[in-house]
């Protein structure tokens, strides 16, 4: 149980755990506690799914053939009788082993947490809490599991998913809302705020609960502090949104992530993806690694818990972002921090090499403005210009004119126009940056150079055949 000083910097009084702890293992509902050789048990926050391993004592062939692929392991543990649930999980695999205690039957697979992995996800909300979208994929895509919904974040967001698995969207949500996610046992699926929930009940203290915490160090090889943000329109045309962090940039170096996703079909959504990705790799001085300990049975994923080791020069608290609980030595090997290993940041990078990738961006334009002619909201037109289809045309004669008014996020001083559409040779195209009073021609696919930097333009276009139409523009912009 832990004590904290009200006074100069946080302290921390550590008050040793009496008793001893309790726990039982089940296989498809069978106490098997006093005959196993060894078991550990991992849950973590989403993206990690959990699992487990269970090696039973099978010299005279007891277990052979017992139990099937599908069927339930349930690991309870506390300091009473041993019926506090904390793990359950279905057998993926069933397998045979030996080693110096003899011959045992290995059963192992996921935490149920697996469910979420199984199921895809199809959608598009736009401008929704992420209480209400989670509320709603769950009902539609998940049998069995609830939501709680413990985040302060109540922003509206803008998602897209064609074919997500379900634990990639709940991750999309938590990085936008810079919230930890897990499942229980029970099937309920629960948000937190991020490092929003300490851990009074466990903690890891030298010369008491402490085995080895030299894993732990702090490392940028994950930060990335610049985000470029590719979508696609729908239409084929990109959508683009690039974040820096300058003030990260200016520490550690400029460290990119580049995300290419087609499921992104709008400015808010890239806007979203690029702010949630820098607010999730942006941390460089946060204690990571592993460490060890006594078990500890109330741990949850994502709980921040006291470390102290003062041969270390460690005394902080830390988000447990993964554990594994192991018997019998009755150990926590603890997961701290957000750490990605150097082989799987290589592999993000060239999962995105081997991406195919309709989207270009030539001049490395930083911010995208999408025009889809779906309704006629914000555009100024000619009596004979008629929007239908989601196209834009003219309703009668040879010649109109429309045009639409925008606002970036920051200046922009480089454009360069895209579009997708039909009998498009001698139709005119213009850019304002002086609220209309002038405008500039523009050529498709050309990169046009602006006499002074703005945020506000108005396109103006000008149909002069009559079998033009435009299904969508792109004014890419840095």
């Amino acid at each position: 149980m832990a004590r904290h000083s009200s006074q100069g910097k946080q302290g921390f009084i550590w008050l040793p755990k009496e008793g001893i702890t309790v726990y039982k293992i089940y296989v498809n509902s069978e106490d098997v506690t006093n005959l196993i050789m060894s078991a550990e048990f991992t849950k973590g926050v989403i993206p990690e799914i959990g699992s487990f391993r269970v090696t039973l004592i099978n010299a005279d062939s007891y277990f052979t053939n017992r139990y099937t692929k599908g069927q339930t392991v349930e690991m309870y543990i506390d300091y009473v009788d041993g019926t506090t649930k904390r793990f359950t999980g279905y057998i993926d695999k069933i397998g045979n082993s030996y080693n110096e205690i003899g011959y045992g039957l290995e059963v192992s697979g996921s935490h149920v947490t697996v469910g979420l992995v199984e199921k895809k996800v199809v959608g598009s909300y736009q401008g929704y809490q992420i209480g209400d979208i989670l509320n709603d994929i769950t009902s539609k895509f998940l049998v069995g599991y609830t939501i709680n919904n413990l985040t302060t974040y109540t922003d509206l967001i803008y998602v897209n998913w064609d074919e997500v698995p379900f634990i990639d969207a709940l991750h999309e949500l938590c990085k936008v809302a810079n919230a930890d996610a897990y499942v229980t046992d029970d099937l309920v699926i629960t948000l937190i705020d991020r490092e929003s929930v300490i851990n009074e009940n466990e903690a890891v203290v030298w010369n008491d609960t402490l085995i080895d915490c030299s894993g732990l160090g702090t490392q940028d090889i994950t930060v990335r502090n610049r985000v470029k943000v590719y979508g696609d329109d729908g239409s084929g045309l990109p959508v683009i949104y690039h974040y820096n962090n300058l003030t990260s940039q200016a520490i550690t170096r400029i460290k990119e992530e580049v995300i290419f996703d087609t499921n992104i079909t709008n400015t808010n959504q890239a806007i979203e993806v690029g702010h949630a990705e820098i607010t999730y790799n942006d941390v460089s001085d946060e204690l990571e690694g592993e460490c060890e300990a006594l078990i500890m049975p109330s741990l949850t994923p994502g709980d921040m818990i006291w470390i102290i080791d003062p041969v270390m020069k460690i005394h902080q608290l830390s988000r447990a972002y993964k554990f594994t609980h192991k018997f019998y030595d009755e150990h926590t090997i603890l997961s701290i921090g957000t750490e990605r290993k150097l082989t799987q940041v290589m592999k993000n990078r060239m999962d995105n090499e081997i991406a195919i990738r309709p989207i270009t961006n030539p001049f490395q334009m930083t911010e995208s403005w999408n025009m889809t002619f779906d309704d006629e909201v914000g555009i100024s037109k000619d009596s004979n210009i008629q929007v239908k289809n989601g196209k834009i045309s003219l309703s009668s004669g040879s010649g109109g004119t429309f045009s639409i008014a925008h606002t970036f996020s920051t200046a922009i001083s480089q454009v360069y126009l895209k579009a997708v559409g039909s009998n498009l040779t001698f139709t005119l195209f213009e850019l304002s940056i002086d609220g209309g009073n002038t405008y500039s021609d523009l050529t498709l696919e050309e990169l046009g150079l602006l006499s002074s930097s703005t945020e506000s333009v108005i396109l103006r276009v000008t149909f002069q055949n009559a079998n033009t139409e435009i299904d969508s523009l792109a004014l890419l912009a840095k």
